[in-house]
C-alpha cells in the first residue's frame, strides 16, 4: 500500500516528466524556453517566438496562480497558455478541471 506522501511524490514526478516532454517537443520545433521572471525584465532581449515558464495570473479567488507555459509566436500569430495536469489515480480531478477551465476562460488574458 502506498502512502499519501509517496503518491504525492509520484504525482509530482509524473507532472515533471510531462513538463519535460512539452519542453523537448517545443524546443525541437524551434521555440526557446525562458523563465517569465527573467523575460519580463527585458522582453526585447528575447526572440519573438518563445515559450515562457511559470507565468503568473490572478485566480478566480484573487490568489496568485502560475501557468506552466505560455507560448508566444509572432510567426504563427499565437499566444497559447499550456497547463499541465497529471491524473493517474483517483483524486480530485472532478474539482481540478472545472476550476482550471473557469480560470482559463475568465482570468487568463
Amino acid at each position: 500500500m502506498t502512502t499519501a506522501l509517496a503518491q504525492g511524490g509520484l504525482a509530482n514526478s509524473s507532472g515533471n516528466t510531462l513538463e519535460q516532454t512539452i519542453i523537448a517537443t517545443l524546443t525541437s520545433k524551434g521555440f526557446p524556453v525562458a523563465m517569465y521572471r527573467n523575460w519580463i525584465k527585458d522582453p526585447a532581449a528575447y526572440p519573438a517566438d518563445i515559450v515562457l515558464r511559470n507565468v503568473p495570473y490572478e485566480t478566480l479567488y484573487g490568489h496568485r496562480g502560475n501557468t506552466e507555459f505560455l507560448l508566444i509566436s509572432e510567426r504563427y500569430d499565437l499566444t497559447i497558455r499550456i497547463e499541465c495536469k497529471w491524473q493517474q489515480s483517483a483524486g480530485s480531478v472532478d474539482e481540478k478541471f472545472p476550476y482550471l477551465y473557469l480560470n482559463c476562460v475568465q482570468q487568463m488574458p
